[in-house]
């Protein structure tokens, strides 16, 4: 499947005639090679394919998206860096759920300290977690 001359097949015709006629598949056999490119383009870890029960299925690497994103200001500095703030926020909050589950009782003061925010930051991203 990673190799981009695989021959694609469709399990389900009947479900997938469907998704065409909904406009959701552009064609068959594309989704794995433009998932990896974009995957390559945003300089992630390319995800681990695992063929099981006649089906297969994608992990996507959580610690490879967080270090890229601990590698950037999460926040936008400015109006046209603010156009992509749900994209950060979204990211953040990633980064506020790894944090805590890594060590449960962190409190609040650390995670702003770990993750470079200020604590209300961190309490409105909990809130909005929660």
């Amino acid at each position: 499947m990673m190799n981009p001359d695989h021959s694609s097949k469709p399990r389900n015709k009947l479900i997938a005639q469907v998704f065409c006629d909904l406009g959701l598949i552009e064609r068959y056999g594309s989704g794995i090679q433009r998932m990896n490119q974009s995957i390559k383009n945003a300089g992630l870890a390319e995800p681990i394919l695992e063929n099981f029960s006649g089906g297969f299925r994608i992990k996507f690497l959580l610690s490879s998206f967080l270090e890229k994103s601990s590698q950037k200001t999460l926040l936008p500095s400015n109006e046209k860096e603010g156009e992509k703030w749900g994209e950060k926020a979204q990211s953040r909050r990633i980064q506020l759920v790894y944090a805590i589950r890594n060590k449960p009782a962190v409190s609040i003061v650390e995670l702003a300290s770990l993750l470079g925010m200020s604590t209300p930051g961190v309490e409105k991203h909990l809130s909005l977690l929660k």
